[in-house]
């Protein structure tokens, strides 16, 4: 298993909650001993037409998430089984990282066993993606609102509506609603990717 220790690539986006393992890869490619070459099959229901050209509407045929390590999806991914074959799928399409708002138990673990980090970024977070926002002509818009989120007016208006706010007025004013907090770093819990990875997510790992 390659060892993770940082990524840069491109990401790619699945507008889609709930993706279940089926959808990932369908049971009728679960037939294989290997742990490679399911990355072909990967969402072959969504990918593919009935005369199995590739569907030009499903998000990762498009030109511009060709090559994509980074998968974005929507809440509860990975549900249904707890088949290990869809972290297989995705990791030999290309995926290395997957981030959504919530996983299933079983696969986001899944993940961990076999080389790929899943990512839990609540759904309020805004980031740019600067290969959509070119394309859509909204780089400006979309620079200007993630700039307006950090902003009193706007972590005030966060706070009101019980999203922790980042802003320390804003904070202040809501602490009532929200517990207190020790977070955990990779570098000041761990050491770093490079020592978490040895420690927690190669073979043999402490997990």
């Amino acid at each position: 298993m390659e060892p993770f220790v940082s990524l840069t690539g491109i990401v790619a986006a699945l507008d889609r909650a709930n993706v279940d393992t089926d959808q990932i890869i369908p049971k009728q490619f679960l037939k294989r001993i290997e742990r490679t070459g399911f990355g072909q099959y990967l969402f072959c229901d969504w990918r593919f037409r009935p005369d199995g050209s590739l569907d030009p509407a499903f998000e990762l045929n498009r030109p511009e998430q060709a090559g994509a390590s980074i998968l974005i999806a929507r809440r509860n991914f990975g549900c249904g089984s707890s088949r290990e074959h869809a972290p297989w799928a995705l990791a030999d399409y290309g995926f290395r990282v997957v981030i959504a708002p919530t996983f299933a138990d079983i696969f986001f673990s899944n993940c961990f066993q076999n080389g790929m980090l899943p990512i839990r970024l609540d759904e309020p977070t805004v980031a740019v993606v600067d290969k959509n926002a070119e394309k859509k002509g909204t780089t400006e818009v979309a620079k200007a609102y993630l700039e307006y989120l950090y902003t009193p007016e706007a972590q005030d208006i966060i706070g009101k509506h019980y999203y922790r706010p980042r802003d320390a007025t804003a904070a202040a004013k809501y602490s009532a609603r929200f517990p207190n907090l020790t977070l955990v770093t990779i570098d000041g819990d761990f050491g770093g990717w490079g020592k978490a990875q040895k420690k927690h997510f190669d073979e043999g790992g402490l997990f």
